[in-house]
């Protein structure tokens, strides 16, 4: 069943912010190999955490935000047991 309501009136009814609605992910190369250097540390270093890997990258010469560096962490499951 398909309904006929404008993208503004839908949004209105479900309190939701009309630029939020159209807004497209923006994936660049870095990102990719910050996720890619994360795993590959986690890996080769297993007892160290977020922090510690944050640390490494920034030595290599990768300039992200910890909070950045904890959210790839845990969407790759790399949780310390």
């Amino acid at each position: 069943m398909k309904y006929m309501a404008s993208i503004k009136r839908i949004c209105t009814a479900f309190k939701f912010v009309r630029s939020s609605f159209y807004y497209k992910k923006v994936f660049n190369q870095q990102t990719i190999l910050i996720r890619q250097r994360i795993k590959d540390i986690a890996n080769s270093r297993f007892r160290y955490g977020y922090r510690r890997i944050h640390t490494m990258l920034n030595r290599e010469g990768f300039k992200v935000n910890l909070k950045k560096v904890h959210r790839i962490y845990r969407e790759e499951n790399l949780q310390l047991k």
